[in-house]
């Protein structure tokens, strides 16, 4: 499987609190392991958002990944007020 990051969410990744950025990481790697089967368990609160999937960082950061052709990329990490201004664009 093909994963990817963009730029964009890179630098805003590296701007997070350093326990935020481990929470991050923590569940980048649980979607990963379940992105296989689609069988994603509650607790990741995976949703569709537009044409992304939004995944729960916190109660208020987000993840958004896009599906794309034998893998995924993940292109947002942000609180929730930047993730509507991002899906704005």
């Amino acid at each position: 499987m093909i994963v990817e990051f963009t730029r964009s969410l890179d630098r805003r990744f590296y701007k997070l609190p350093r326990e935020l950025q481990n929470e991050t990481k923590s569940v980048v790697d649980f979607f990963l392991s379940y992105y296989a089967s689609r069988q994603f368990p509650k607790s990741l609160r995976v949703h569709k958002c537009g044409r992304f999937l939004s995944l729960s960082v916190t109660m208020n950061y987000r993840v958004f990944v896009l599906p794309i052709r034998h893998g995924v990329k993940f292109v947002f990490v942000g609180n929730h007020k930047d993730a509507v201004d991002y899906l704005k664009k």
